[in-house]
């Protein structure tokens, strides 16, 4: 696997203006790597944001939504999340809160009665385990969260 160094050089655009948007990643990053990544705005996590459609990983935004910036604002293919230094995943970024809103709504279609099927507690956090493995489908391509 290549060094920091090279994975930032693949593209010298994205190295250079690396700051609180994060960049796309041009090549595979080790868990070390990402642990080291310079600025490091949280001393125990990376945001990271999946775009399903391109297939394609954004890591190290201060915040999830400036991956825009890279994606578009289509929503609808966005996912984000936050890689802990110990490999943890939690898919939590107000960019899942419309999607997860669909899939309560499609889940509970054919209920009656609304109010048994609560809204998740925290609708920034991904917990269907489907939509955890569309993004880890592309967030595994791009990342080896192994030690």
């Amino acid at each position: 696997m290549p060094d920091l160094d090279d994975v930032l050089d693949e593209n010298k655009d994205n190295r250079d203006n690396f700051d609180d948007r994060g960049f796309v990643l041009n090549d595979n990053i080790s868990l070390d790597e990402l642990n080291n990544l310079e600025p490091s705005f949280f001393p125990n996590m990376i945001k990271f944001v999946v775009d399903k459609d391109t297939n394609r990983v954004a890591i190290g935004m201060k915040i999830h939504k400036t991956a825009e910036i890279f994606f578009g604002s289509n929503h609808g293919n966005l996912y984000g999340g936050n890689i802990f230094k110990d490999g943890h995943i939690v898919y939590e970024s107000t960019l899942n809160i419309n999607k997860n809103l669909e899939n309560w709504k499609e889940k509970h279609k054919h209920s009656l009665f609304k109010k048994n099927a609560p809204f998740p507690d925290n609708p920034r956090i991904i917990v269907d385990k489907d939509i955890q493995d569309i993004i880890n489908a592309t967030l595994f391509d791009w990342v080896d969260l192994r030690r």
